[in-house]
């Protein structure tokens, strides 16, 4: 663990983090990652210990070097893993695991944790009501993360940022999309006609756009489908 944080009145805000993919408690900040300032050459959010107080649940996952840009210097990333699955999710320029700086990976870890969540909790930002536009049609839109060639059709798991799926399918001539909708369709309980399959930021990213739906509605009928996973 780090020191304390800066001076302010009462007990810091305490965060608990949690790997994204495999779940596991990753460490807890007190404050959010969003207000930490980020590296320019990966985008990782820079946590000083000196700022902050931080206590890490995480393994030693060795030696990594990272060569940034054609010819360019070779970077030492001693990394840090979930100790589930060995997932990378934190790294350090030095090997000491004392050291000051500890940079964490961008989009490794959520705040959200879709074990323990309940009904009437909060609805996760990966769910959003959008407003009716000109044209009088609104709709729900879903963030989702799939997996193709994955070993079966499912929903895995609920996260903040979002929804994870996996498809037996490979990702060519719309035969993973096409698997994606006829389960999103069963899982929602909606008919096909009232989804439509938006890309994302990145090919395994999808937005699915829901007519007929609440968000309260599609959180509650995802986080059955990926507990029954």
């Amino acid at each position: 663990a780090g020191a304390g944080a800066g001076a302010g009145a009462g007990a810091p805000e305490l965060v608990v983090y949690y790997c994204k993919y495999g779940g596991e408690n990753a460490f807890i900040l007190d404050t959010t990652l969003d207000r930490l300032p980020r590296r320019k050459s990966d985008a990782a959010y820079i946590v000083d210990r000196e700022q902050h107080m931080v206590k890490f649940n995480l393994e030693e996952g060795g030696l990594k070097l990272i060569r940034r840009g054609d010819g360019g210097a070779v970077e030492r990333q001693y990394r840090m893993v979930s100790k589930g699955g060995g997932l990378p999710v934190c790294y350090r320029s030095e090997e000491s695991p004392a050291a000051r700086f500890v940079y964490v990976l961008p989009r490794a870890v959520t705040a959200f944790d879709a074990r323990t969540t309940s009904k009437g909790a909060p609805i996760p930002p990966c769910i959003i009501q959008q407003p009716a536009g000109r044209g009088g049609r609104g709709g729900l839109q879903v963030a989702l993360d799939v997996e193709d060639r994955a070993a079966r059709s499912a929903v895995v798991r609920v996260n903040m940022d979002e929804v994870k799926v996996s498809v037996k399918a490979a990702a060519r001539q719309g035969e993973a999309n096409a698997e994606l909708m006829e389960l999103m369709a069963k899982v929602l309980e909606v008919p096909p006609a009232a989804m439509s399959l938006l890309r994302g930021w990145s090919n395994r990213s999808k937005l699915l756009m829901v007519q007929g739906l609440t968000a309260q509605q599609a959180y509650q009928r995802l986080q059955d489908a990926a507990t029954q996973h």
